[in-house]
């Protein structure tokens, strides 16, 4: 089912003894855009000059992505001055908030888990 409020009620209301099964492409979308907000959040804390500021802007990227699937390639990264891996770069953008660590770690948490279960009820299919 779609996650917008005025489906839901009128699907509890029409259908009051229905399972409601929210759709996987909302739930990540509503991920997504909170791990965006919180991303944001943690960047108006600091200074707009400061390192971390630039880092967590340029390399947003690389927080909404599975850390799975990164790139273990080196290339020349002229934010940090240095080459560095996706993978990398990633570790040092946890760094520098322990919110945006534990946030990315729940999500993730929530993507695997959420794969597992969909390829269950697929083989039992």
């Amino acid at each position: 089912m779609d996650m917008f409020s005025p489906y839901y009620d009128i699907a509890r209301k029409l259908f009051p003894c229905a399972k409601i099964v929210l759709d996987r492409f909302h739930i990540v979308q509503h991920l997504s855009r909170a791990m965006s907000r919180l991303r944001i959040q943690i960047m108006n804390q600091l200074d707009r000059k400061s390192h971390e500021y630039k880092a967590l802007k340029r390399y947003w990227k690389l927080i909404q992505q599975d850390s799975r699937k990164l790139s273990d390639k080196r290339f020349y990264r002229p934010t940090f001055r240095m080459h560095l891996t996706n993978r990398e770069i990633l570790d040092k953008l946890l760094s520098y908030s322990e919110d945006l660590k534990i946030s990315i770690n729940f999500c993730f948490f929530i993507f695997k888990r959420n794969k597992l279960i969909i390829s269950l009820v697929s083989l039992k299919r």
